[in-house]
């Protein structure tokens, strides 16, 4: 048997030990969180600023979808993605194909914007005009 497969066929897959394979990122972790902190720091404050909040539900497929990123790069599918290809598809799969709706309907160029003071909102305004 070739040397490169012996620690691929050592590591474990069982459902148990790849319900505990969980690891912090520490600049994963960072983003995720500066992401989460951003999102509700603005959506709270919108109405301060004499604007609407968007709904609730949107605010739960943002951090649904932020949730999914944490758990196809931190969890048990980017434990066990170099075991079995299957665990690799199904990492990608939810990196590719659930995240980004659950991040797009969360909307969240909207509610940073509607978070933003009117000052920084016309600062932004002007520096991204269409010539």
């Amino acid at each position: 048997m070739p040397a490169p497969l012996l620690p691929v066929l050592r590591t474990s897959t069982a459902p148990v030990d790849l319900m505990r394979a969980w690891h912090l990122d520490p600049p994963l972790t960072a983003l995720l969180v500066t992401a989460v902190a951003a999102y509700l720091i603005a959506w709270y404050v919108a109405p301060r600023h004499g604007r609407r909040r968007v709904s609730r539900w949107r605010v739960l497929a943002y951090l649904a979808g932020l949730e999914v990123i944490a758990v196809a790069l931190m969890g048990p599918p980017d434990h066990g993605n170099g075991a079995r290809f299957s665990v690799h598809m199904v990492q990608h799969t939810l990196l590719m194909l659930v995240a980004p709706p659950l991040l797009v309907l969360g909307q969240p160029g909207r509610v940073i914007l509607r978070g933003l003071p009117a000052g920084s909102l016309r600062w932004f305004a002007q520096q991204h005009q269409v010539r």
